[in-house]
């Protein structure tokens, strides 16, 4: 979301580049470490732009007061078992949800990389909820303040639960160290320590000065960071997110284990009226009979996945079917080829699956008035889709 009036040229521009090539362009996430403006009021936001595998480019923008000195701390990821969203430049600041696409991403943290004032503020960005198709995120309001919040700009890291493996709210009212332990619970070598802000209590008539550094590091891995000002600003009280993310995922989602196909005929005159096809999900009492796009989404507890799938024969003469199975790591196709003898018949393909990763799935059924592809989505380092059934009919 963009709604912010754009002056003519950015307070700052510049490439950035990672220390090495990602396999595609990564997904950026920022954090505020250092952020100072004169006494007034401020309105500034930031924007993202020619991300590619190797670099991408911030660009910094200001329409009331003046900056003296921004950081942000930036980390990159490529890899589908997180997804990065973002509402940099929110006017007015409201509460949004959003749709997410891998329902197994449920932990999340957010950091807040803009606002705008023009008078006193005391506000909280927040995951109100999440679920296995949305995240909502709310904004604090101060009835005597909030008005004076005229825009937020934010990021929303959510991940599988593996990505997430530590949070901590700190609510630092003045300079302040804060010691950080137990690395060792942190499975894995590849992660990053991330501390973001989610609010400020602030007025306007001081001047605004926040630092975060890292202090002290000691044999056990352990370490301080602390947040300060400099004189003759003045500590706005914040609300402080630490977290450890995880880089690299030993969780893998696998693809659906086909059990059994069956199909069996049935001469059937109470369904000559019938549509042509009728797909019956059994795992959760859904009935599809007219064509398009559906996305359906399988919870955890339904190991056993059964689908039913009915062909009316009344102008049919062939039909023509695909099943694909996964069998010691190859893929294996089976091609069959059933003819509809007369009008009253009616196909049924009876398909169970099984979940082989015990996890949130998602099945894609692509109908059209002639064809039908049940499809698989997973996310792991990449988005792959995998052919799970087809039907086409003459």
């Amino acid at each position: 979301m963009f709604n912010s009036p754009q002056p003519l040229n950015p307070i700052f521009s510049q490439t950035l580049y990672f220390t090495g090539t990602f396999e595609n362009p990564p997904q950026i996430f920022l954090a505020i470490q250092e952020l100072q403006y004169s006494a007034g009021g401020i309105q500034f936001y930031c924007e993202l732009i020619d991300i590619t595998t190797q670099s991408f480019k911030l660009l910094i923008y200001t329409t009331l007061g003046k900056i003296t000195q921004i950081n942000y701390f930036f980390q990159a990821f490529d890899d589908q078992r997180v997804q990065i969203i973002n509402n940099l430049n929110m006017i007015p600041p409201i509460n949004l949800t959003y749709p997410i696409r891998n329902p197994n991403t449920q932990k999340a943290i957010i950091s807040l990389v803009n606002f705008g004032c023009q008078g006193p503020i005391n506000f909280e960005i927040f995951i109100e909820e999440i679920s296995e198709r949305n995240i909502a995120v709310g904004i604090t309001k101060d009835p005597l303040q909030f008005q004076n919040l005229n825009q937020v700009g934010y990021q929303i890291l959510i991940g599988i639960e593996e990505a997430i493996p530590y949070e901590m709210m700190r609510f630092p009212t003045g300079p302040i160290a804060y010691h950080i332990s137990n690395i060792d619970l942190i499975q894995g070598n590849k992660f990053q320590f991330l501390t973001t802000y989610l609010g400020f209590k602030y007025d306007t008539s001081n001047s605004f000065h926040l630092v975060k550094e890292s202090a002290n590091t000691y044999s056990d891995l352990s370490f301080d960071y602390t947040i300060y000002h400099v004189v003759p600003a003045v500590f706005p009280p914040c609300i402080n997110l630490e977290s450890f993310v995880i880089k690299q995922y030993t969780t893998i989602f696998t693809q659906l284990k086909l059990l059994s196909a069956q199909i069996s005929q049935k001469v059937d005159p109470n369904a000559i009226d019938n549509p042509t096809i009728v797909i019956q999900l059994e795992f959760n009492n859904q009935i599809i009979q007219e064509p398009g796009l559906y996305i359906v989404i399988i919870g955890k507890s339904n190991v056993y996945i059964n689908i039913k799938i009915l062909i009316n024969c009344k102008k049919l003469t062939k039909i023509q079917s695909l099943i694909q199975n996964q069998k010691n790591g190859f893929s294996q196709q089976h091609k069959i080829t059933n003819n509809c003898r007369q009008q009253f018949q009616q196909l049924i393909f009876n398909l169970q699956f099984k979940q082989v990763t015990v996890a949130y799935q998602i099945l894609s059924i692509e109908y059209e008035e002639l064809k039908l592809n049940l499809k698989q989505i997973l996310y792991n380092h990449h988005e792959e889709i995998i052919d799970l059934f087809k039907i086409n009919l003459e």
